[in-house]
């Protein structure tokens, strides 16, 4: 019988080169604190999305640190029922991204993993998509105010659909460089802890070989997230924690308030 497997030496490299990136050329790259303000102007302008789909990455770190304008709320139809969407816009690179406005409104709960078809694992809190920290926030926002977006995260609703979960800060003025610093912060310890939490969703897709064939286009299987988890665990878990440490003590001597997602902060000292 032929046996479809993935090549564990050939993945490895390819997490470590992922786990590369994901610390050395990306936000986690650089602690705010010591640097200028051209430095932190330039990269807010200049942040972009530096993974690939390929790279497992992308789901986490597609927009974090990004600024935008509030821009409008828009009505669309799905199926005979309407919803609103609320689109931001970056005039520096034409970037616009939307939401749907009921992730501000419904409660949803964080997913950790999906097995199998639509076996979602979840955290039992329930979150709501924010501005300012607040779900209500986003009916006083009008066009042209300035919003930095943090960060987001799967979640999984009631009906049992994924979703996300958006982090976004208003200003009616424009936003200072230790403002920068502050958010960058929060998006550094949000980003360790998470992936740390939710190892499965960061899970990097390796091609399948039959006979020493290659067939296929990269996937993911519960055997390769198994098998992720665990070398992650082996050789980076330590880095995480160094990091974290790090990041907090940074935190405390800035006053910067980093304990916005509860759940997420009692996961990680279970983890630890």
């Amino acid at each position: 019988m032929d046996t479809i497997s993935f090549n564990p030496e050939r993945y490895q490299i390819e997490i470590t080169n992922m786990m590369d990136k994901f610390f050395n050329d990306s936000i986690l790259s650089f602690n705010p604190y010591e640097k200028d303000e051209l430095f932190i102007t330039n990269f807010i302008k200049e942040n972009k999305n530096v993974f690939s789909d390929y790279d497992g990455l992308i789901s986490v770190q597609n927009y974090f640190g990004t600024l935008f304008n509030f821009q409008s709320i828009e009505t669309n139809n799905y199926n005979g029922y309407d919803y609103e969407l609320m689109v931001l816009a970056n005039s520096i690179n034409n970037q616009k991204f939307t939401m749907n406005k009921n992730t501000f409104i419904y409660p949803s709960r964080p997913l950790l993993d999906t097995k199998g078809f639509g076996q979602h694992l979840s955290v039992n809190v329930d979150v709501c998509s924010s501005i300012n920290w607040s779900k209500t926030y986003i009916n006083e926002c009008k066009a042209g105010n300035n919003i930095f977006y943090l960060y987001q995260f799967d979640t999984v609703n009631n009906f049992n659909r994924v979703s996300k979960c958006h982090r976004l800060i208003k200003k009616d003025s424009e936003f200072t460089t230790d403002d920068y610093r502050e958010y960058i912060i929060i998006i550094q310890h949000f980003l360790l802890l998470h992936f740390l939490c939710a190892m499965r969703r960061y899970t990097l897709p390796t091609l399948l070989f039959m006979d020493g064939k290659r067939i296929g286009n990269a996937s993911i299987s519960d055997e390769i997230s198994d098998f992720f988890c665990n070398f992650i665990n082996k050789e980076y878990k330590e880095i995480f924690i160094q990091k974290v440490d790090d990041l907090r003590l940074i935190a405390k001597e800035k006053n910067v308030n980093i304990e916005h997602e509860k759940w997420l902060i009692e996961m990680y000292s279970l983890y630890k």
